[in-house]
C-alpha cells in the first residue's frame, strides 16, 4: 500500500511567520516580503553551517531500510531547503562517505 500525500497546503510558511513576528507590527507587506527574500538569501548561504544528523542517525536508517519501512521528511524549514539537507546529507553516496569519515 503506498500513499502519497501532500502536506503543503496544510501548514504555513514557517520562515514567513518567522519574519512577520520578529519585525513590528506597522512594518509595511512590502518590507515584511523583502524581509524574507534576504532571510532566504542569507540562510542560503550558510545552509549546512553548524548543521549536521543527529549521532547514530545513519545507522538507525539503515534498520528501517532493512525493515523495508517507507520512510518520509517532516521539517519546519521552507521547502526548498528541506530538500538541500536530504541531497547533502542523505543520499547514499554522502552517507557512506560522512559514515567513515566518522571512522577516522
Amino acid at each position: 500500500y503506498k500513499r502519497q500525500v501532500s502536506t503543503q497546503s496544510t501548514w504555513g510558511d514557517g520562515a514567513l511567520m518567522l519574519i512577520t513576528n520578529a519585525l513590528k507590527d506597522d512594518v509595511s507587506q512590502e518590507t515584511i516580503e523583502e524581509a524574507l527574500v534576504l532571510f532566504k538569501e542569507i540562510y542560503g548561504d550558510r545552509i549546512h553551517k553548524n548543521t549536521k544528523p543527529y549521532v547514530g542517525i545513519y545507522e538507525m536508517l539503515d534498520c528501517i531500510k532493512d525493515l523495508d519501512l517507507h520512510l518520509a521528511v517532516l521539517s519546519n524549514k521552507p521547502h526548498p531547503f528541506t530538500l538541500e539537507f536530504i541531497n547533502h546529507f542523505f543520499t547514499e553516496k554522502k552517507k557512506k562517505k560522512k559514515k567513515n569519515s566518522a571512522l577516522i
